[in-house]
């Protein structure tokens, strides 16, 4: 579960990313576009490693469909994406312990 300002969003994907333009517009920053690509990429990803899937009528595995590459670019956005959001929360003096 994750609240939003004071939204609380219990699924990921489409859902989630629109919530998250929302509740920013009036605030909206050009780094906030990482955060965006990265949840279109990694949601596209979330259910596929780790459960079978269906594809044409034949039944892959996870390992079939997520590649180390598919894994190492879902590494490099989410770590822009938690960078974004660390220096957003510094900005406003939250700062992690």
């Amino acid at each position: 579960m994750l609240e939003v300002r004071r939204r609380v969003v219990y699924n990921h994907g489409p859902g989630l990313i629109g919530i998250f333009a929302e509740v920013f517009e009036s605030e909206w920053q050009q780094e906030f576009n990482h955060i965006i690509e990265s949840l279109e990429y990694l949601t596209e990803y979330y259910t596929r490693a780790r459960y079978p899937f269906l594809m044409r009528g034949e039944v892959l595995s996870p390992d079939e469909i997520v590649t180390k590459e598919v894994a190492e670019r879902g590494i490099v956005l989410a770590e822009k994406a938690v960078e974004v959001v660390r220096d957003y929360l510094a900005r406003r003096g939250v700062t992690s312990s």
